[in-house]
């Protein structure tokens, strides 16, 4: 099972999931039902690496989800 943990705004958002084959980092917010507003700047982590949105996510990981400070 692979642990999602949300950080932040996003720990409401947290929660264990079980994927039959490796999923995109794209496509995280639909998986966790995030809100566009924060899936637009949010900050995928495995093991201190920062994951780009083609990386892949497989079940045995550990992801921490952050979102990205923004403004001015």
């Amino acid at each position: 099972m692979a642990s999602i943990i949300g950080k932040g705004v996003l720990e409401p958002y947290s929660q264990t999931v079980v994927f039959l084959e490796p999923v995109l980092v794209a496509s995280l917010p639909e998986l966790m039902k995030i809100p566009e507003n924060y899936s637009e700047n949010m900050i995928v982590v495995r093991d201190k690496k920062v994951l780009s949105l083609d990386e892949l996510i497989f079940d045995d990981d550990e992801i921490m989800v952050f979102i990205s400070a923004m403004g001015g």
